[in-house]
């Protein structure tokens, strides 16, 4: 085993035997919006999830206190949560791709924090679904939970997801159709153009294994230098609220250096749209990554999606971006996040 990985391990399990609780105002005067289920683990995706739904929480409640609970103290700090909390403070859970069959202990994370909750205003930040069929079993707890919660807005973040969950859920669940909250994020577009193509692709259990991909891959590494990297990192990092920032940041310099960014993320192609880096996208082996594409990105002049795309478009499109020095225009999404603004203030 890796001696950085073992010393980063060591290192975060010393810092988790310190910072067992979280601590916030308990005066019943001043609002707060308890964020359950953020992030300590080195997917930046996640990381930029959680950046991003602070930042917006903010942006529209400036007033209130952001009490962030790690996935890790959830249950331990639901009951302390719970004797604090009042009728004008707001419950929310960390969004990203879990909700389903795939990860099934943040899903049971999340059906704690529901069903203790449920008379709170409750905010499920934008998912994906992954539920295997409509018989699932996790998916009937999850059903039976939300049967219960009176202000419950759970927001999905593309269209099959939505569509899904307007099937499964039951009527008393708002189910509202949004971007991914990192979309909201506004990061600059320095573009270095240092690295002619940068890949970011997953070895995780939501890979596919798609010969045209590998085929492109190694045609690439023969003609241009390639940074070959991922949102996920080995190593683990000591990720805080003062961190994350910076973290995230180094992360997206390696977008912002790239002539043109591989990808089968869907952070990965995220990430490529908000530092204005085109980016080639490959699909995974769930819809997250083509329906999110389908939905909001398209009509991006700058993020192609490789599902039509021969070896050849593919050779050709990289070759075309590598003396392209101008920014891309990021597109605003504001017309939908404002929904989610709507949401936290009434």
């Amino acid at each position: 085993m890796d001696l950085k990985y073992i010393i980063s391990r060591v290192s975060y399990r010393f810092f988790c035997l310190i910072h067992r609780k979280v601590f916030f105002n308990k005066d019943s005067n001043k609002q707060k919006v308890f964020l359950f289920g953020t992030v300590e683990y080195m997917n930046y995706g996640d990381v930029a999830i959680n950046q991003a739904e602070v930042e917006f929480i903010r942006k529209y409640l400036p007033k209130a206190e952001v009490v962030e609970i790690p996935e890790r103290l959830v249950l331990t700090m639901i009951p302390y949560v719970r004797r604090y909390a009042t009728s004008s403070d707001i419950i929310a859970f960390q969004g990203g791709g879990n909700m389903g069959d795939i990860w099934p202990a943040q899903e049971e994370l999340r059906r704690s924090v529901f069903k203790e909750f449920k008379e709170f205003k409750i905010i499920s930040f934008p998912q994906s679904l992954s539920y295997s069929d409509s018989r699932s079993e996790n998916l009937d707890k999850t059903v039976s939970v939300l049967t219960k919660p009176q202000r419950l807005s759970i927001l999905i973040r593309e269209s099959l997801s939505f569509k899904k969950a307007k099937q499964l859920f039951p009527e008393n669940i708002s189910v509202t159709l949004v971007p991914d909250i990192v979309m909201s994020l506004s990061v600059g577009q320095d573009r270095g153009s240092e690295i002619a193509v940068s890949t970011f692709m997953r070895v995780d259990q939501e890979k596919i294994n798609q010969e045209k991909k590998m085929e492109v891959l190694r045609a690439v590494r023969m003609q241009y230098m390639v940074n070959e990297s991922d949102t996920v990192d080995a190593t683990w990092k000591i990720i805080t609220p003062k961190t994350r920032g910076k973290l995230l940041d180094a992360k997206l310099d390696q977008f912002r250096k790239s002539n043109i960014i591989l990808t089968d993320r869907l952070h990965g192609m995220i990430f490529a749209l908000i530092t204005g880096t085109p980016a080639i996208v490959f699909d995974n082996n769930n819809h997250k990554v083509k329906f999110s594409y389908l939905d909001w990105l398209q009509n991006v002049d700058y993020i192609y999606f490789a599902g039509q795309m021969s070896k050849e478009e593919i050779m050709h499109t990289i070759a075309a971006y590598q003396h392209d020095k101008q920014r891309h225009a990021v597109p605003s999404f504001d017309e939908y996040f404002k929904k989610i603004g709507e949401i936290l203030i009434n």
